[in-house]
């Protein structure tokens, strides 16, 4: 069996940000795992949405830097880059 990895349009914004975020889908799943690493790779936040397109986030906590934002449900998945300033 081979199982296709759908890509979910995902838009974050503003961007650069440095108090929050607003993340939009625009293909809103039930349950998605939202989850923000650092360019090195290491987890530094992960959140349930559950049945929203859109979600505000503090970002205040994260350290001046670039991030890597996905939305991950099921097998749809989202990816973009986030400044934080």
């Amino acid at each position: 069996l081979t199982e296709t990895l759908q890509r979910t349009s995902l838009r974050v914004f503003p961007n650069p940000a440095s108090d929050y975020i607003e993340i939009q889908s625009i293909y809103p799943q039930l349950r998605s795992n939202l989850i923000i690493k650092d360019f090195a790779g290491r987890e530094v936040m992960k959140k349930e949405i559950l049945g929203t397109g859109s979600v505000r986030l503090s970002v205040s906590m994260l350290a001046s830097g670039l991030y890597i934002v996905s939305l991950e449900s099921g097998r749809s998945t989202g990816v973009c880059k986030l400044v934080v300033e």
